[in-house]
């Protein structure tokens, strides 16, 4: 009977191969080390010896941020971000109403502003309503921003232009017949309701003498007769107070004539 110490010849060769795992171990580590090295110059070092507590300090190299992206690549941008102006369809079409009206501005008329009843009629008009745009729009060719709409109105003076000094008379009439067609295509495309309402709020009288009709080309006529040059005494106010001045004049010519027949 063999004894237990005595070593069996078969476990020999297996004894002998088991060095064999910590060489491939050695090559495993080797393959898994990483390709790039990271500065670690600032970490302190762990303390020699065995009696460490095994704890890890929360600050090392690796919970640094790099000062250089590792793919070579700026980690912020340099470059200034410039505003650029935005221009909006409004503001295209608010340029060329501005251009319209600096064209139109300097008529040979009264500035509507200085005609107390229009001036007041257009104050009072609604800043986004139907009256004081459609005025706007057969006055100036065009839409506009409505907080400058009754401005611009205040300002004009007339479609009909100054009369300059050397111009020939029969070339300033072609201008003024030019403009008269141009204006009366622009009225014509309005409703009767619609220059009724345009006539108002510049004051304008529109009263239909004997045999006339208030119809589409009256009005045209009475509105194209005050915006060619505007006048107060075109306005419905003006008339009206000086028909009762009329009125009163006469009244008082009539009582004069009598006290003086009494007299005789």
């Amino acid at each position: 009977m063999t004894g237990d110490n005595e070593a069996n010849p078969e476990d020999a060769p297996a004894a002998a191969a088991e060095p064999a795992p910590a060489a491939s171990a050695g090559v495993a580590e080797e393959e898994s080390a990483p390709a790039m090295e990271l500065d670690t110059e600032d970490t302190p070092s762990a303390p020699s010896g065995g009696g460490g507590s095994g704890k890890k300090r929360k600050s090392g190299g690796f919970s640094r941020e790099l000062a250089i992206d590792p793919l070579g690549l700026p980690t912020k941008s340099k470059r200034e971000r410039k505003s650029v102006e935005k221009f909006e369809a409004d503001d295209f079409v608010a340029e060329k109403a501005a251009k319209a009206e600096e064209k139109q501005m300097h008529g040979r008329g009264t500035k509507l502003e200085d005609i107390e009843s229009v001036r007041e009629s257009i104050k009072a008009s609604k800043m986004t309503g139907p009256q004081l745009a459609t005025a706007h729009n057969l006055v100036f060719g065009g839409r506009g921003k409505d907080r400058l709409k009754k401005q611009q109105l205040l300002e004009f003076s007339g479609y009909l232009p100054v009369k300059e000094k050397g111009v020939d008379k029969d070339k300033q009439q072609e201008i003024d017949d030019d403009l008269e067609r141009k204006f009366a295509v622009r009225a014509n495309k309005l409703t009767v309701p619609g220059l009724k309402s345009t006539c108002d709020l510049f004051d304008v009288d529109r009263t239909a003498g004997a045999g006339e009709k208030q119809g589409k080309e009256f009005l045209v006529d009475k509105l194209l007769d005050f915006l060619g040059e505007p006048s107060k005494k075109l306005t419905k106010t003006w008339i009206s107070n000086n028909k009762k001045k009329a009125a009163a004049a006469a009244r008082k010519e009539k009582e004069s004539s009598k006290k003086a027949k009494k007299a005789a």
